[in-house]
């Protein structure tokens, strides 16, 4: 992989209250996402794998990992997010190169919130 390309290989989602069930014989990962206007969401999901992420230098985290939909502008993928609890950090979620890749987006650090989401259907 080139130098030029920096940042998360995977997208991380803001999950409180993350717990691993056994449904079936199977791992679930259950969450609760909170948006901006505190609402909370419950969600449950089957557990794809558990991601060694490096948060920080010398820093290695375990964190479960769950296919989810995301919309972004008009563009829908389903990509593997990993979940963490992100509440102090400044944004709910990181888009991370798995989303990026091939979607043909220009990415400008210097804006925001330059595209509502307006995907229809889905979760």
């Amino acid at each position: 992989m080139p130098n030029s390309i920096r940042g998360a290989s995977m997208s991380s989602l803001d999950a409180r209250n993350i717990r691993i069930v056994e449904r079936d014989g199977k791992n679930w990962v259950q969450f609760d996402y909170h948006d901006d206007s505190a609402q909370v969401t419950r969600f449950e999901r089957p557990l794809t794998r558990n991601a060694l992420v490096r948060p920080a230098p010398n820093v290695v985290e375990r964190r479960p990992v769950v296919m989810m939909q995301i919309c972004l502008g008009g563009m829908r993928r389903e990509i593997q997010v990993n979940l963490v609890d992100r509440h102090k950090l400044s944004s709910r979620m990181l888009i991370g190169r798995n989303f990026l890749i091939g979607a043909r987006v220009i990415v400008d650090s210097a804006i925001e919130l330059t595209s509502p989401p307006v995907c229809k259907g889905g979760e």
